[in-house]
């Protein structure tokens, strides 16, 4: 069974600038920014009964942050569905689907080996094959440069987005930050963080400028260079990213469990 890192894992790797914990939730609140830092997720190993019991208080802790109740639940495509009597209450409260998200993973240093004398993509440098005039780089913190960039597709549909509660929230795992950069502007980014023996990667986005020359590709295996010892990565992509999926799928990367988040 290929291993999965689990949601502890993958919260760690994008740690609310606050977090509760209601019973067997653990709470993150993040001003709002993103579902993965303001949702509820389940300990390892909770019992439905006890998930259903602190619902109330999850509710409210949420409410006196003036923010929506939203939690994660493990799908039935996933090893560890969640509990079926949490599911039917949340029902009945009215909470809905806004959200269905693969869960892939791939060993660091593997990846898909052709047949027939073809080189690995993994043995080719990563320094091969970026557009003409796009450079690398690579820092231990995102600068405005590379927040900018990243966020440019956010702000698209959320509106403004406050730099600092971003860099926080980023920040509060160790990371790696690759910016590809041109003679105009940021034209590429991601982000890969490590927890135990993974690194999570995210954040990718490529300007449209430059979008269908493989930036996404070399970018993905830049991010996962140097990281050996965390043995094996995973990223994150709703199922509607169709185009995202099939280029993970193509670098290796295999679906081992999906989830959805719920709001009342």
């Amino acid at each position: 069974m290929t291993p999965r890192p689990g949601p502890a894992v993958e919260a760690a790797t994008w740690v609310p600038l606050r977090v509760e914990a209601v019973g067997p939730w653990r709470v993150g609140l993040s001003h709002g920014f993103t579902r993965r830092g303001n949702s509820a997720l389940l300990v390892d190993g909770a019992d439905g009964a006890e998930a259903v019991t602190a619902l109330d208080d999850v509710e409210r802790l949420y409410a006196s942050a003036d923010r929506p109740t939203i939690v994660r639940l493990g799908t039935e495509r996933s090893p560890d569905p969640s509990p079926a009597e949490l599911t039917a209450e949340l029902a009945v409260r009215g909470y809905r689907t806004v959200s269905t998200t693969r869960v892939l993973t791939r060993a660091v240093a593997g990846g898909p080996r052709p047949s027939g004398g073809v080189t690995p993509e993994d043995a080719v440098p990563v320094t091969h094959g970026w557009p003409d005039g796009v450079q690398l780089r690579t820092a231990d913190e995102p600068d405005d440069a590379w927040l900018r960039g990243w966020l440019g597709t956010k702000t698209a549909t959320a509106g403004r987005v406050d730099l600092d509660v971003a860099r926080r929230l980023l920040t509060g795992a160790p990371a790696r930050y690759l910016t590809a950069v041109d003679a105009d502007d940021v034209v590429g980014t991601i982000r890969a963080a490590v927890a135990g023996s993974w690194v999570g990667l995210s954040c990718l986005v490529v300007d449209p400028r430059v979008r269908r020359r493989g930036l996404g590709r070399r970018l993905t295996r830049a991010a996962l260079a140097g990281h050996d010892r965390a043995g094996r990565a995973f990223l994150q992509v709703e199922v509607h990213n169709a185009g995202a999926l099939a280029l993970y799928r193509g670098l290796g990367f295999a679906e081992v469990d999906e989830y959805t988040y719920a709001e009342r």
